[in-house]
């Protein structure tokens, strides 16, 4: 099991949660060792030797003076080496830093120019079938796939998509680079997106639909949340077409206006087909592309149901698509969002407001996330941890290191950890703070389809 990889949060600083605790610790002796030598001296003032003769002390007393002049010293030394010790975990921090986004912009550029090759080449069709058949063959091996080494280059293809559809429509590269990241900007990621769904439109896969509310809960009285793992424990947890997949918690306080905490579920079902279901394949795809998918949307009433409008403070908590629909949401700037916690979620190339709080949680073996390309959300602090060793991965699961129970796992060690996480997480535990009453209400919704009926369920 490995140790959270704390970074972002608008510094330059990327260190494992030992190197965090070890830094927080020699400062911490640093500064008591300073402080005792100060009280010593402060002693060393009074009880001077000329004054113990003159009182006419013990040897002993004069043999204690000889004592506290080399505790002194030997505090000092302390001091100055407990500081120097934590500065250079702090420069070893920022350089591991440094050539962690060195490479990522090397492998980056590099993946971009072998997928725009790729593209060109897969237009004469067998190679097509070669890639499709080693991506296949890859994603078949559950140790292969789970492996931080395949995830990241996941990650990357998503980065470099657009590279491979402007090569295979016989693009230039010097004009693709031109457009994309390592120019204008113009095109990315959402451009692929784009094009699945407008493909996935055509033939009906992927649709443009409108949600509406089925199944509302009678607000129920619950203490006020507290960290990471509280917040994701009260995250819902639907199936297919069966239960809430947002939960809305309202805040209510003495002279001042109430505030709310959204739950958002991750995907209820993986049919690639059209559904009735708000958190489906093709709201994946959405939110990739902008903010209109359903689930979005679905969020947008829950939060309207429960009495937040574009005034009211709010803070988004999702695992998986919930916490990309969460994104969105704080992206469109409809609610006054103060946080946002996920866990799991494709949020990379969603642009996050610089201004709030904010923790993504990513596992670094876990594939979901990097479906989302690379997290350029550097103003939020960013959580990582590797689940399993090499090659340890278990085989009875398509993508273990999803696993909410995993997730779970890593919102403990978040929540017993230091420094700026634990600070980001009281953050986020300010706005529950003074509340006189705290209600908890679940809310369902469905798809509008040309089929579909009215429902009454409560």
């Amino acid at each position: 099991m490995g140790d959270l990889v704390v970074s972002g949060g608008a510094t330059t600083a990327v260190a494992p949660e030992e190197l965090e605790r070890a830094g927080v610790l020699l400062r911490r002796l640093s500064a008591e060792a300073s402080s005792i030598a100060m009280e010593l001296a402060s002693i060393d003032r009074i009880a001077t030797r000329a004054t113990l003769r003159e009182m006419g002390a013990p040897t002993s007393a004069l043999e204690a003076e000889n004592d506290i002049d080399q505790a002194t010293i030997v505090l000092g030394e302390v001091t100055v080496i407990a500081d120097l010790h934590g500065q250079a975990l702090q420069f070893a921090a920022d350089g591991y830093t440094t050539v962690e986004q060195f490479v990522r912009v090397m492998f980056g550029s590099g993946m971009g120019d072998l997928a725009s090759a790729g593209g060109a080449l897969s237009r004469l069709g067998p190679l097509g079938l070669i890639l499709a058949g080693g991506a296949a063959a890859a994603a078949s091996n559950p140790q292969l796939r789970g492996h931080p080494f395949f995830v990241n280059a996941v990650r990357e293809s998503v980065m470099s998509s657009d590279d491979a559809l402007l090569g295979y429509l016989g693009v230039p590269r010097v004009v693709s680079r031109a457009l994309g990241d390592e120019g204008l900007g113009l095109t990315g990621a959402s451009t692929t997106a784009s094009v699945l769904a407008g493909v996935g439109g055509a033939v009906g896969l992927v649709r443009h639909t409108p949600v509406r509310l089925t199944a509302e809960s009678v607000p129920t009285e619950v203490r006020p949340v507290e960290g990471a793992e509280g917040r994701l424990d009260r995250v819902p947890t639907p199936t297919d077409g069966d239960g809430a997949q947002i939960t809305i918690e309202r805040y209510e306080y003495e002279g001042k206006p109430d505030a709310f905490i959204a739950y958002v579920a991750g995907t209820a079902t993986f049919d690639p087909f059209v559904t009735d279901e708000p958190l489906d394949m093709e709201s994946n795809v959405l939110n990739m592309v902008d903010g209109s998918s359903a689930s979005a949307e679905a969020l947008r009433q829950a939060l309207a149901a429960a009495g937040a409008d574009a005034s009211s403070q709010v803070q988004l908590v999702g695992y998986s698509q919930g916490g990309a629909a969460d994104a969105r949401v704080a992206e469109s700037g409809d609610f006054d969002v103060q946080g946002i916690l996920t866990f799991g979620s494709p949020t990379g190339q969603i642009e996050l407001p610089t201004d709030i709080t904010a923790i993504l949680v990513e596992h670094d073996d876990d594939l979901v996330p990097a479906t989302g390309g690379r997290q350029d959300n550097q103003s939020a602090l960013l959580v990582n941890r590797r689940v399993y060793d090499d090659w340890q991965v278990p085989a009875d699961q398509p993508v273990p290191a999803h696993l909410r129970s995993n997730y779970a796992e890593t919102a403990r060690m978040m929540d017993a950890s230091t420094g700026e996480l634990r600070s980001t997480i009281d953050a986020l535990d300010s706005l529950t703070q003074g509340a006189t009453r705290v209600t908890s209400t679940n809310y369902e919704f469905e798809r509008i389809t040309g089929s579909a009926s009215v429902s009454g369920r409560s």
